[in-house]
């Protein structure tokens, strides 16, 4: 019981109809304006982003990451994969 609260917890299986090789050319052609936080309906950490020029590199860096590794979602939580 506590494994499936678990998996729902994490939405497995849940993917975003947003595209991850756009938000990807988002993020390697504009990386200080946080765009692809806005593409994925995240405003509140676009402005964040914005605001801290990135997290001084470092939420570049993690957003890299989690975008070539599917890691990465959009404002309802979903994953922004390569594979939809």
């Amino acid at each position: 019981m506590k494994r499936n609260n678990l998996v729902n917890n994490l939405n497995i299986g849940e993917y975003s109809t947003k595209s991850a090789l756009t938000a990807l050319m988002l993020l390697l052609t504009l990386p200080i304006l946080g765009l692809h936080r806005f593409y994925a309906g995240r405003p509140f950490s676009g402005v964040l982003y914005v605001c801290t020029i990135a997290g001084l590199g470092t939420w570049w860096l993690y957003d890299l990451y989690a975008l070539l590794f599917s890691r990465f979602k959009d404002g309802d939580g979903d994953l922004i994969s390569f594979e939809q």
